[in-house]
């Protein structure tokens, strides 16, 4: 009786850079939290493969004299082919004034088809949906 369009979550990506983020997090040190993301797209370097990338900005008391960081995992799977896998790195920098200290960057091959990749730091977070990215 009604038409009913794709849910988002399973509907193709529509764009071939996606955003997931802010993430709230806490990081390493006695007093450390922020927020961070993750950008992917389909590689310009490396062919069936996605660019990663994820930034933070936190505040508080590291314990150190360097901002605060968490490290990070990047899990994706192809939902075309179904190779998956995970990505490990970590992130660094200060909110106030806005400075990236430590991003982590890897180019996985992924394979064609829709990726799905979920950013989960290593320490307590609220999590976000996973986003999906076209690779050609």
């Amino acid at each position: 009786m009604f038409a009913t369009a794709p849910v988002a979550a399973d509907a193709a990506p529509q764009n071939r850079t996606v955003i997931q983020g802010p993430l709230y997090s806490v990081a390493d040190g006695p007093l450390c939290g922020g927020v961070m993301s993750l950008l992917a797209a389909p590689s310009t370097t490396r062919a069936k493969a996605t660019s990663i990338q994820v930034t933070g900005g936190f505040f508080g008391i590291s314990g150190t004299t360097a901002p605060c960081r968490v490290g990070v995992t990047v899990q994706w799977r192809n939902r075309t082919a179904g190779e998956a896998g995970t990505e490990h790195g970590w992130v660094a920098g200060t909110m106030i004034p806005s400075t990236i200290t430590r991003l982590m960057h890897a180019q996985p091959v992924t394979g064609s088809g829709v990726v799905e990749l979920n950013l989960q730091p290593h320490r307590p977070y609220l999590p976000l949906p996973p986003v999906r990215v076209q690779v050609p």
